[in-house]
């Protein structure tokens, strides 16, 4: 039956291979002398544009890494109002998103954005593929799995990246403008200094992810300052050419430790030390202004109305091991009564800022839509939601949606609001009327402008050249006049009016601190506010100043009484910047030869295994995926000396048919068998309700059941509710897909999960449910506490679960690598029914959250379980494991 499965395989790769092409039709190809870039059609200007930065900025990240590559590929992609650059180091590639961040709490100002994430990622890709001596011939052998910069901390990699990305102008990079800076200094004065763990393992809490950015950043800017540029390259070049290198994640003294002292003189831990002390040393500036938000808050874009104060605020919680739960809301907070209420929530982010106009208050949310030219999100891109909430009725109305950068109110209730050119560097400006749900354009401009505020009959907008920073200016909405206001090379944003006055926010001389600008006489004054202070507003009624500053925990609103000195913006002209690179560049279609050389293996590791039954064998792993991310595989090669025969096993998975997804696992051995499973995205979506669907349809066939043909299908979904704080996941899948030619044959399997998560911990009821008429019968799943689980064609399972945490540890060691982060209790009953035979238990568990090898935290557990005949057990458990 042989022919059988070949035919079908055929079948399917013929048709694969003719989606493919008219898929890969759709892309461009533009090469250039050190990168090969993939672009939607019709996104030529902005690869062009793409292509010129990355090689103007090639030259300085190869004297930085002491790396070298050559047709690095690159892939531009739209994934609407979300800015993305990563490196695949994997697949040897980098990927940019088409979207220009707005700058805020995410997102340093910088003069030019491909500049800077170009410089990013490409650091990336020639830090951690440096490598000489023994370790560059495993790497040659057996591809990127043995490229030793891979076996360091996130700290060290984002550091070295964002320190790169910092050299490119005084006025851009993430060291540049303050905010790093700002925190490791709040942490400091709060005799909280971030621990070479806790950098390593970013625990839940502020700043989380972005820890290993921050901690990694700082830390490289001390090392710069204490032995110079020229030490960062020594240490790759001994770290990259040292096989007790691999051993770095486990043992760091044996591997970064060693690299570090021979360079540096010192193992990192007592770097550190040293480094904390240079910032204790330091004399800090504290905030002594009246703490507004809670805390375990997230605060940010506060606004006044009357007697009362919005905020949005984020918060995140560790509910049970490995799983946080996070919620947006917007928050009023009576100024008179200090009382807090909730007037909206999300599951999803907030973008833009906050306006109330009368009893309205409006805000934005990112969501998901279909129709963007990439194929990393299945043509999934972000939109923004604006949405109007009636403060008295309760009610939150759904106004407009797209790519809405920013928005104000008018007196009359109209909304203007800003997006950016399409394909272009600048905003259009549009005026939304709600009374006839009509838009129309206003005007266009070769700016783009990141905020806007209206005032009587003009805008205040913020707004940026191609290659500069945000400046401040005025737009005379009846004749079109531009006029600037604050100009400089650094940032000012964040604006806000009172009165005749302007507040706003500005980086000068690397620190973010408020100031206000008189609209009448042009007269600029500092605030006395210390440290960190970005977003002011002011409450008229008391004179008081609202401000976003930083603590441990992160943002806060505060408030103080304004006091203000004159100030002139520091005279310095724009940074030098090259001239434009005017890159020779050939254009060809996604199909061509190089699309093809992006398929090759980059993991290609020879193997001596002991299989059992087959002794002896020798094998091969190769792990490959082009730069679309259109097909991906693995397979492993095999020979056996006992039975001198080969065998071939892996996976195939391909989005040629995006936004179709097949994955495919073929076995040409002694168990012969093929399967295939089509999983289409139905819904994608950021906010409340039906967040997820998935349909999948399976194919199978194996040599133990005669290459009969099978097939069936599953549905999953899941539904999220903000206000109960609530998860549902559901499931439908035939467990046992009857066959075509004999199709008597199915098992259904459906499952309901129900996630209620608090402040506290979480609580799931699971329910799975069988039926089929299978004359093998299916084994349930196992319920805790039996060897062995019901075996039957109908019945149920049922599984109750209440997990919290009970102790915040939030302690490891260096060498070891290791850090305890979260210790939980919980309590379970589960059930079982297959007719008149059942299984029940209770028990209750005990877990710890642990970090280790600097990029993974699984949650080691003991759990005690009297069954109903009461006999006990205790287990060792491993609930799971995440990559960082």
């Amino acid at each position: 039956m042989d022919g059988k499965l070949v035919a079908i395989i055929g079948i399917l790769v013929a048709a694969l291979v003719g989606c493919g092409v008219a898929r890969l039709r759709d892309w461009d190809l533009l090469s250039s002398e050190t990168f090969d870039l993939y672009c939607p059609e019709g996104r030529d200007r902005e690869a062009q544009e793409l292509l010129n930065t990355l090689e103007l900025s090639y030259p300085a990240v190869e004297r930085l890494t002491g790396g070298h590559l050559s047709h690095i590929p690159v892939v531009l992609e739209d994934l609407g109002m979300r800015s993305s650059g990563f490196a695949d180091i994997a697949f040897q590639n980098i990927h940019i998103s088409t979207y220009v961040p707005q700058e805020g709490s995410l997102y340093p100002p910088c003069e030019d954005w491909w500049r800077l994430v170009t410089v990013h990622e490409l650091t990336h890709q020639l830090h951690l593929r440096h490598c000489g001596g023994t370790p560059e011939q495993f790497a040659t052998i057996a591809g990127f799995p043995l490229l030793p910069q891979i076996y360091t901390p996130g700290w060290l990699i984002e550091g070295f990246a964002v320190l790169s990305e910092s050299t490119s102008s005084p006025f851009e990079g993430r060291l540049n403008d303050g905010m790093f800076r700002a925190y490791v200094d709040t942490r400091q004065n709060g005799d909280a200094f971030p621990s070479l763990s806790e950098a390593t393992y970013s625990p839940t809490g502020f700043p989380g992810p972005a820890g290993i950015y921050i901690y990694g950043a700082e830390f490289f800017r001390y090392l710069v300052t204490e032995y110079g540029e020229s030490s960062l390259r020594q240490f790759l070049n001994f770290f990259g050419a040292r096989i007790s290198s691999y051993i770095s994640p486990a043992v760091p003294a044996l591997g970064m430790d060693r690299a570090a002292r021979e360079t540096f003189g010192k193992p990192f831990p007592a770097l550190w030390d040293d480094w904390r002390v240079e910032f204790k040393s330091a004399e800090q500036p504290v905030h002594q202004p009246l703490r507004i938000s809670s805390i375990g808050e997230l605060a940010r874009k506060p606004v006044v109305s009357g007697d009362m104060l919005f905020y949005q605020r984020t918060l995140s919680f560790k509910v049970a091991p490995l799983q946080t739960w996070t919620i947006a809301q917007v928050v009023k907070h009576n100024l008179s009564t200090k009382q807090n209420r909730v007037v909206a929530s999300t599951t999803s982010a907030f973008t833009g800022p906050l306006r109330v106009c009368e009893d309205r208050l409006y805000y934005q949310v990112r969501e998901m839509r279909r129709g963007f030219a990439n194929l990393t999100e299945r043509g999934f891109g972000v939109v923004s939601v604006l949405h109007a909430v009636d403060l008295r009725a309760g009610t939150d109305k759904i106004l407009i949606e797209g790519r809405i950068g920013t928005f104000d109110v008018l007196p009359d209730g109209s909304l203007i609001y800003a997006i950016d050119r399409c394909n272009c560097f600048g905003s259009e400006v549009w005026l939304y009327d709600p009374s006839n749900d009509s838009v129309w354009l206003l005007f266009s401009t070769n700016l783009r402008i990141s905020e806007l505020v209206y005032n009587r009959n003009e805008l205040i907008v913020v707004a940026k050249e191609q290659g500069k920073n945000c400046d401040i200016y005025s737009v005379e909405l009846s004749s079109g006049e531009w006029q600037p206001l604050v100009s400089s090379p650094w940032f000012e944003g964040y604006i806000s009016l009172c009165d005749d006055y302007l507040l706003f926010t500005a980086t000068y001389n690397g620190s973010y601190e408020i100031y206000r600008y008189d609209l009448s006489t042009r007269a600029i004054d500092k605030s006395a506010v210390l440290g960190y202070a970005v977003e002011p507003t002011y409450y008229c009624n008391r004179d008081r100043l609202f401000f976003v500053g930083l603590n441990v925990e992160g943002y806060a609103i505060y408030s103080g009484e304004p006091s203000w000195e004159y100030f002139e913006v520091p005279s310095q002209t724009q940074s030098s910047q090259s001239s434009p690179c005017e890159a020779s560049i050939d254009k060809a279609t996604a199909l061509s030869g190089a699309w093809l050389q992006t398929l090759i293996p980059t993991a290609h590791i020879p193997l001596i295994t002991w299989l059992p039954g087959k002794g002896l064998s020798l094998a091969f792993l190769g792990v490959g995926s082009d730069v679309l991310e259109l097909v991906s595989y693995w397979f492993l090669a095999n020979w056996s000396f006992r039975e001198s025969k080969p065998a071939l096993q892996g996976q195939l998975n391909t989005r040629l048919c995006s936004p179709l997804e097949v994955q495919s696992e073929f076995n040409f051995g002694d168990d012969r068998a093929f399967h295939a499973v089509l999983k289409y995205p139905v819904v994608r979506q950021m906010q409340q309700g039906l967040t997820k669907l998935d349909v999948s349809f399976f194919l199978s066939m194996n040599q133990s059941e005669d290459w009969l043909l099978a097939a069936g299908m599953s549905v999953e979904g899941c539904l999220g509710f903000v206000n109960g704080n609530i998860r549902l996941g559901i499931s439908v899948e035939d467990t046992e897909p009857g066959a075509l030619i004999a199709s008597d044959s199915y098992a259904i399997s459906s499952t309901l999960r129900i996630d209620q998560m608090a402040y506290q911990g979480t609580s799931s009821l699971e329910v799975m449910m069988f039926h089929g008429s299978s004359t093998s019968g299916d084994s349930f799943a196992a319920v805790r506490g039996y060897d062995e689980p019901l075996v039957g064609n109908d019945g149920f399972v049922c599984k109750a679960e209440c997990v919290r945490p009970v102790i915040e540890v939030r302690k490891g060691t260096w060498n070891p690598s290791l850090f305890f982060e979260d210790f939980f209790l919980g309590g379970f009953f589960d059930f079982a029914s297959l007719g008149t035979d059942t299984q029940a238990s209770i028990g209750v568990k005990a877990s710890i959250e642990v970090g280790l090898l600097f990029w993974l935290k699984a949650a080691p557990g003991l759990v005690l379980t009297i069954t109903k005949d009461g006999m006990p057990s205790l287990q060792l458990t491993l609930e799971g494991w995440v990559a960082l």
